[in-house]
């Protein structure tokens, strides 16, 4: 049995009355595609759970209602967990460069940087879906207009 993704971006820009930010999701959830090592790296899902760049966490308490109605209400759905617009590009440059990936992000190295060094290293492997490219930059363009973003993410069997 195949396992899939469950991607949703979300972003703030105000915060509520009690100083939490209010969540908003950007149209949804998405699947940009099946990739057991990206699953791996994102969650430690249908690999080893040691090589996940964070450890699944659950769902936030706070979340936009769209991820409250697909993320709650759903029994099939597994190792539920969210990632910061930091950590999701150290999940894609890990992706690439492999262990390179944590000497660029300790050097503090940018997202230009990192697409430099893994041009340089000539990889060439299988390259993830484009679609992860996709979520990379709806999440950077949410960033860059001073919100606050993450990428809720969930697994089906």
């Amino acid at each position: 049995m195949g396992c899939d993704i469950h991607m949703m971006i979300e972003y703030a820009n105000v915060d509520t009355q009690d100083g939490q930010p209010y969540w908003s999701s950007m149209g949804g959830q998405y699947n940009p595609g099946r990739d057991y090592s990206m699953f791996e790296l994102l969650a430690g899902v249908r690999g080893d759970e040691d090589k996940a760049i964070v450890q699944p966490r659950g769902l936030p308490e706070h979340k936009s209602w769209q991820a409250n109605d697909y993320y709650d209400g759903s029994d099939d759905l597994h190792s539920h967990t969210w990632l910061t617009l930091e950590e999701y590009r150290h999940v894609l440059n890990r992706y690439v460069l492999g262990d390179k990936a944590d000497q660029i992000v300790a050097e503090g190295a940018d997202r230009p940087a990192a697409i430099a060094a893994a041009t340089a290293l000539a990889w060439t492997g299988d390259r993830y879906a484009p679609g992860y490219d996709a979520v990379l930059a709806a999440m950077e363009v949410f960033a860059a207009a001073g919100c606050k973003t993450r990428l809720l993410i969930a697994f089906d069997n």
